[in-house]
């Protein structure tokens, strides 16, 4: 096997940038929220792209929170907690 003379002469991929694990996908804006953006991405210096990943991480992340957990009878109450017993129980309340 015979080896380049000069190993520099090979050619090589450059790879500027890559983007890991992402999806690419389209979203339509209104004039408006397209320009606000645009705006934006310009006194930040931040990218468009990166400033809309950041609100739907917000967005998501909101929507996806553990919310609090209530079962429909205190624990602590017991026994059989019919309609009757329940009206009986909240007789006077709120009056």
């Amino acid at each position: 096997m015979m080896q380049d003379a000069n190993p520099s002469a090979r050619v090589r991929p450059v790879v500027y940038g890559r983007i890991c694990h992402m999806r690419k996908t389209t979203v339509y804006l209104d004039d408006q929220l397209a320009e606000g953006l645009e705006r934006a991405a310009r006194l930040t210096g931040t990218a468009q792209a990166e400033i809309m990943r950041r609100g739907a991480r917000k967005e998501v992340e909101s929507a996806l929170a553990a919310r609090p957990k209530m079962t429909a009878l205190p624990a602590k109450l017991g026994g059989d907690w019919t309609q009757e017993r329940i009206d009986a129980a909240m007789a006077g309340f709120g009056e």
